[in-house]
C-alpha cells in the first residue's frame, strides 16, 4: 500500500502528464507541489526516484483519489489548486489538463462553484454562433487581396 505522499506524488505526476507529455517545468512545478504540501523539501527528495519511475498509463486517477480519502472540502480544493499549479507551469493553457482538473474535482465530489475559477469557463453556444455569424458575414463582405502581377 502507497503511503500518503507516495500517493500524492503521484497524483501530481499523473497532472502533468496530463497533456501527455512532460517538460522540465511541470516537473520542477511538481517538486515545488510536493514540498508545499509536504513542508520539505526533504521529503520531496526521498520521492524522487517514484517521480522518476512514473508511467502514466499505470496510474489510475480514481482508485488514487479513494486511497487518499480526502473527507473536506477545504483539503479537496487544496489538492486542486496544486494540481492547477503543475498545469500552469509551462504556461500553456491546455484543454487535456483542464479535463485533468474537472475529473478530479468530480471524483473528490466537489461542486462546481468552489473549483470555477481553476478550470477554463464554459462558452455559451449562443455566443459563438454569434461570433461565426459576424466573422462570416464580414468574410462575405471581404474583397479578395488582387493577384500579384507577372512582371
Amino acid at each position: 500500500m502507497a503511503s500518503r505522499d507516495e500517493l500524492l506524488a503521484d497524483l501530481l505526476m499523473a497532472a502533468a502528464f496530463a497533456d501527455r507529455k512532460l517538460e522540465g517545468k511541470e516537473y520542477a512545478a511538481v517538486r515545488q507541489a510536493l514540498a508545499t504540501a509536504l513542508g520539505s523539501e526533504e521529503a520531496v527528495a526521498a520521492l524522487v526516484p517514484r517521480l522518476s519511475a512514473f508511467r502514466p498509463g499505470l496510474f489510475d486517477l480514481g482508485e488514487n483519489v479513494r486511497a487518499l480519502e480526502l473527507d473536506t472540502d477545504e483539503s479537496k480544493r487544496q489538492l486542486l489548486e496544486l494540481v492547477a499549479s503543475v498545469h500552469a507551469a509551462d504556461e500553456v493553457l491546455d484543454l487535456d489538463e483542464d479535463a485533468f482538473l474537472r475529473r478530479l474535482a468530480e471524483l473528490l465530489g466537489l461542486p462546481a462553484e468552489l473549483y470555477s475559477d481553476l478550470v477554463i469557463q464554459d462558452l455559451a453556444v449562443e455566443s459563438v454562433r454569434g461570433a461565426w455569424d459576424a466573422l462570416r458575414t464580414r468574410a462575405g463582405k471581404r474583397k479578395p487581396p488582387p493577384l500579384p502581377s507577372k512582371s
